[in-house]
């Protein structure tokens, strides 16, 4: 070849080349839309944020509660849809099968988070209702009310006693439902005991090392759950992003924080709970809902690596119990209860709140742990208004 032809072989090489890259691009992006779009048709991304708007709003003293006389439904486009929610006059979520109750019925108060509220899970599915069914097949003389709010931990129960006192008599029952989010989040600065750990100190710390371990993470992880929101494709590879990090991380900051603290802290605030309840004359429990990393053999695996952070797959339960005993207080734990077939079925598994399978597991189950004690004092003190 002479060297007059040089550049212009370079050069029709060096377009053949850009033409095709262009069309590799091309192409690769048309493939991603094409199957964002067969994605979003058979496989939709899930909503960050399935709640209707409206549903909760602040109160002073930093907390929140239901909209009184909301009704709405939920959402999460994949898992469950038209879910609907219905809230009372007095920002209780309705439990349907309540209305079949007595006006002079014994009262169980479940306090909780989203878990006891019945996130995904229409009024009628929701666990507090079908224990209502339960006892209504017993006697009329026991009525279920749901104060349970999403987003909601130990302090926000703290605040809302009172509010919840009110509409109590002496003999009802009052459960906590405790969750992992409660187990691990320190309450803020109380008068009811000195802190055992310093939250915004846990928090910080949590921050620093994560920014010092993973350059960057806590923004991309940010990042990629709000386009998982928008992006079928982001939204159906999020779930193996997850996995693959849980399964390679050298250290587990939920770990640390166990280690500080918190969760004696978190004890001692519901043994100031018991103490309250039963200046009312009302009898107290708490009830132990286990999270759905632990409670689905495979999570349990890739959030644990294997045991390696974990050990006991109970990790509630097992930690908790000898609290309990510590501050006299009467805990039921439903692991055992969900933890059926390896906990498939009993979650959704993108969202990871409680199924309708799951949630009538723990009807039954709450159901049986309650009942002993419950159903002779109601049918005594429904003999006694006759």
């Amino acid at each position: 070849m002479c060297d007059r032809h040089l550049p212009s072989y370079y050069t029709r090489a060096m377009k053949r080349i850009l033409q095709n890259a262009l069309l590799v691009l091309g192409s690769t992006i048309a493939g991603l839309l094409i199957l964002e779009a067969l994605l979003w048709a058979v496989y939709p991304p899930v909503r960050s944020n399935p709640l209707p708007p409206g549903l909760t709003f602040p109160r002073p003293g930093g907390f929140s509660t239901l909209t009184p006389g909301f009704d709405g439904v939920m959402d999460n486009r994949a898992e469950f849809t038209g879910k609907r929610v219905r809230v009372d006059a007095r920002g209780r979520r309705i439990v349907p099968a309540a209305s079949q109750t007595l006006p002079t019925a014994t009262q169980v108060h479940f306090l909780g988070d989203s878990q006891t509220f019945g996130h995904g899970l229409t009024d009628d599915e929701s666990w507090p209702n079908q224990l209502q069914e339960r006892f209504l097949e017993k006697t009329q003389a026991i009525r279920v009310v749901n104060w349970g709010v999403p987003a909601a931990n130990t302090e926000h129960y703290w605040r809302r006693l009172p509010r919840l006192l009110e509409d109590t008599s002496p003999g009802d029952f009052l459960v906590i439902g405790l969750t992992w989010n409660d187990f691990t989040t320190a309450p803020g600065p109380l008068d009811l005991v000195a802190p055992k750990a310093d939250s915004a100190k846990l928090a910080t710390g949590a921050q620093q090392y994560k920014e010092r371990a993973f350059p960057g993470l806590a923004d991309a992880k940010a990042f990629l759950t709000s386009l998982s929101g928008k992006s079928a494709v982001i939204s159906a590879l999020l779930p193996s992003f997850r996995s693959i990090y849980y399964r390679f991380r050298d250290r587990h900051p939920v770990a640390d924080i166990l280690a500080s603290g918190v969760t004696e802290n978190v004890f001692e605030l519901l043994a100031g709970m018991r103490q309250r309840a039963e200046a009312a004359e009302l009898r107290f429990a708490v009830l132990f809902l286990t999270n759905g990393v632990f409670l689905v053999d495979k999570a349990y695996g890739a959030f644990s690596q294997n045991g390696r952070f974990f050990p006991s797959q109970n990790v509630m339960g097992d930690a908790a119990k000898p609290l309990c005993k510590v501050h006299r207080l009467h805990c039921i734990d439903a692991f055992e209860a969900l933890h059926v077939n390896a906990g498939d079925g009993m979650i959704y598994p993108i969202d990871g709140h409680y199924s309708p399978q799951g949630a009538e597991r723990i009807a039954d189950y709450v159901m049986d742990a309650l009942a002993p004690s419950l159903l002779p004092e109601a049918l005594k003190n429904h003999r006694a208004t006759k």
